[in-house]
């Protein structure tokens, strides 16, 4: 893949009409959620991970307080991936 393709993947769309800020109620439950425990290695994996992300801007920093854990699964040709934990 050249350069400028690559950098071209690495963008989101354009911000358009329907793209807004959900506005949470200040009453609303927030549940619990069970927290995964990581190795040393795999904190280090998820900060690599939030930081290319950020970057790339794909994510941004959350004005909540709710946590949606992260994990990791080892598929068969060994290479591990971060998975999220959204169930409610």
């Amino acid at each position: 893949m050249s350069l400028e393709r690559k950098k071209e993947s690495e963008r989101m769309p354009k911000k358009e009409l329907w793209n807004h800020v959900i506005e949470i109620k200040k009453k609303s439950i927030q549940k619990k959620k069970k927290l995964y425990l990581l190795s040393r290695e795999e904190r280090g994996e998820m900060c690599e991970f939030i930081e290319e992300q950020l970057r790339k801007e794909y994510v941004r920093f959350s004005k909540l307080s709710q946590i949606a854990p992260i994990f990791f699964v080892r598929k068969k040709n060994s290479k591990k991936y971060i998975i999220q934990d959204s169930t409610l």
